[in-house]
């Protein structure tokens, strides 16, 4: 956990008590979690409202040790898997809300199970519930290396998509397997010489990247953000829709997202897993912030 804002050293193994549950909770007993990349911005400060002090982590698999009174759909030493929607996970023992739960499973792994849950109902609720994808269209994906962007390639690849996206060349071959059938090397080539009449953009980048996203789109075409703000003024310049979104825990869905995998239809893709320790958790948080995960980074309990 973390006492006060700033780099990996404030990261802390510390006892705290064991969650109260809520009538609509129950306690989760840690598997493995994963990392995302609001977990290191969370620690880094850029959230200055966020409470002190604090357990990070977002995304939890693992096995029910209680219920509570509410509780009627899950028992003690149900398999399960989880988006909370207060960061919590980073611990031993997690207290969930019954409406952000799934049942893991049999098929896949409690590291599997923990790699999905943020990164694939970001990618489900960009791609499919706001831009609303359909078939025959073309969709750009920028940033598609990362946990998001591998989620978001399979969502629109099995939705009838064209889907471009932008990585380095090492990961073509890995992306062009999950269903990107185009990879840009964005660091010998800029998109905007390769793309033309996009239906519609999936911003993971921000920054410039977004900027000139504006200009492959045909009008009338979408674009949406995870990580900045869209211009209004180029937005009404190229006659686009743009928007920034956000995403929600949703147990349900999740647990037909997690049926797609069990069916072979959404693959997971675990860059590394690290032991949930002091080191552990540091090394995590290290690999996340160098931007050279190809794909989702896990810590895995005892």
């Amino acid at each position: 956990m973390i006492d006060q804002f700033g780099g990996t050293e404030q990261l802390k193994m510390q006892t705290v008590a064991t969650p109260e549950l809520k009538p609509n909770q129950v306690l989760v007993h840690t598997k493995s979690v994963s990392v995302n990349p609001i977990d290191c911005k969370i620690r880094s400060g850029a959230f200055k409202k966020f409470k002190l002090p604090a357990i990070l982590g977002f995304d939890v698999a693992g096995t029910i040790t209680a219920v509570g009174a509410d509780v009627t759909d899950y028992q003690v030493g149900d398999a399960v898997f989880a988006e909370t929607a207060k960061s919590s996970t980073y611990a031993e023992e997690v207290a969930v809300n019954v409406k952000d739960l799934a049942k893991k499973p049999n098929e896949i792994t409690f590291n599997e199970a923990a790699a999905l849950p943020m990164a694939s109902l970001t990618a489900w609720q960009a791609v499919i519930d706001t831009i609303q994808i359909r078939p025959g269209e073309k969709l750009f994906i920028n940033g598609g290396a990362g946990g998001v962007g591998q989620m978001a390639i399979q969502f629109a690849h099995n939705a009838g998509a064209y889907v471009a996206t932008t990585a380095s060349k090492t990961n073509a071959a890995l992306l062009e397997s999950l269903g990107a059938d185009e990879v840009i090397d964005y660091h010998t080539d800029d998109f905007r010489n390769r793309l033309f009449d996009y239906d519609a953009v999936l911003d993971l980048i921000g920054g410039v990247s977004l900027v000139t996203s504006y200009q492959i789109l045909k009008p009338g075409g979408r674009l949406v953000s995870l990580v900045g703000k869209p211009d209004a003024n180029l937005a009404k310049k190229y006659e686009i829709n743009a928007s920034h979104f956000s995403s929600h825990t949703d147990g349900k869905l999740l647990g037909e997202i997690g049926d797609q995998v069990v069916k072979g239809r959404v693959r997971v893709t675990i860059s590394k897993i690290f032991e949930f320790s002091q080191a552990g958790v540091v090394a995590a948080q290290t690999l996340s912030e160098s931007g050279h995960a190809d794909g989702k980074i896990v810590i895995q309990f005892a």
